[in-house]
């Protein structure tokens, strides 16, 4: 099999190789395969919970606190949900997390400072 058949792609990358073949995805045709995907997964009521927590920017360990669970439970939880979703950080939760609605977007702005103030 020629390993330039792009069917052969997957199989071939998977056995670590470390050769890739052919024409890759580029970084927004990537964002746009991820954010497709990501929209069709849905987070179980337990991770929604944590990702809203994670997202108001609370510790590990303010979120076992608060939720009465082992700091080590937290992080499994949070692994889980950063490999389903395949965020590479706090901020593609964050992104994820406005985006579906579970999260508030607050603006603060400085005009909307100096109408209250002034």
């Amino acid at each position: 099999m020629d390993p330039r058949d792009e069917a052969y792609l997957p199989s071939f990358a998977a056995k670590g190789s470390g050769y890739l073949v052919g024409r890759g995805k580029t970084s927004a045709e990537e964002r746009e395969a991820r954010s497709d995907s990501i929209s069709l997964l849905k987070p179980t009521p337990r991770q929604r919970q944590i990702i809203e927590l994670l997202s108001q920017g609370k510790t590990n360990k303010e979120i076992a606190a608060g939720l009465n669970l082992s700091t080590r439970t937290i992080e499994v939880h949070r692994a889980t949900i950063m490999l389903k979703f395949g965020f590479h950080s706090i901020a593609d939760l964050v992104i994820y997390a406005i985006r579906e609605g579970l999260v508030p977007v607050l603006v603060d702005n400085q005009q909307s400072r100096a109408a209250k103030s002034g």
